[in-house]
């Protein structure tokens, strides 16, 4: 399945998460929804829709309009949030993915978390993590599909703390999608970690720049093979990519993938 990263012009985030890779200096943004909208982008050959890659799409004040005015396509429309989704926020939310499935599209959520216990500081300005639970449920028992996104995966988030976020998330969670932390040269989090032998920082092609350049990434080896554990202990199904997630969600709810 063919990707397309979009952003939302020049807006800038609100959340200020301390590892995101917008923040980074030479990080270049990807065409703008409004390039789409307005015919300048065509996507007869393109799959998935991320409408807002580098902003959370849910902080927009005018989300409703772009995702509404996204229906023409009949694709499918990812989006990963750590906002807070008020009943009427999910009531409009389950009507577009109607829509879309209607037309053989596909509409898939993704709350974002990355840690339960240190919210205040490695993402100042996000809701809570119980705010993102309250909007997770509202999806879930509504009739959306979600997953719950631990992307990146942090290194010093402990087992402990994996544990609870699975058990917190497992039963209204259809699958568990996990990613390295990309590092940048001049940022703090590029030292900051726990120096252990299961800890390394590969180079890796990333999807969110058009030129598809390579990344520092770091991960924990341990650490996501207890993940994995964790998860398979909850019968929490697994995924590395989004396009594993949304094929394993298309399956499972039903809509046939090309």
């Amino acid at each position: 399945m063919k990707r397309y990263f979009f952003t939302v012009g020049r807006k800038k985030c609100p959340f200020g998460c301390t590892y995101c890779f917008t923040e980074f200096n030479n990080y270049i943004r990807p065409p703008s929804i409004y390039s789409l909208l307005d015919g300048s982008i065509l996507i007869d050959d393109i799959d998935i829709i991320y409408p807002a890659c580098d902003i959370d799409f849910f902080a927009l004040k005018n989300w409703r309009e772009i995702l509404q005015s996204l229906v023409k396509y009949k694709k499918t429309i990812v989006i990963s949030t750590k906002a807070t989704l008020t009943n009427d926020d999910v009531s409009f939310i389950f009507k577009i993915y109607q829509q879309l499935l209607s037309c053989g599209g596909f509409l898939k959520i993704g709350i974002s978390i990355t840690t339960k216990f240190s919210v205040e500081n490695i993402e100042p300005k996000t809701p809570s993590y119980d705010n993102r639970l309250s909007s997770a449920k509202r999806l879930y028992y509504t009739g959306v599909p979600i997953c719950l996104i631990m992307k990146p995966l942090l290194v010093e988030i402990g087992d402990g703390e994996l544990n609870s976020i699975i058990d917190d998330f497992h039963s209204i969670s259809n699958i568990l999608l996990t990613g390295d932390e990309y590092l940048d040269s001049e940022s703090p989090r590029a030292i900051e970690y726990i120096d252990s032998e299961n800890v390394i920082i590969e180079s890796k092609l990333v999807n969110w720049k058009e030129d598809k350049a390579e990344w520092n990434a770091r991960k924990n080896t341990l650490q996501i093979n207890k993940l994995l554990t964790i998860a398979n202990k909850y019968n929490l199904a697994t995924a590395s990519t989004d396009v594993e997630a949304v094929v394993y969600l298309r399956e499972k709810y039903g809509v046939a993938s090309d």
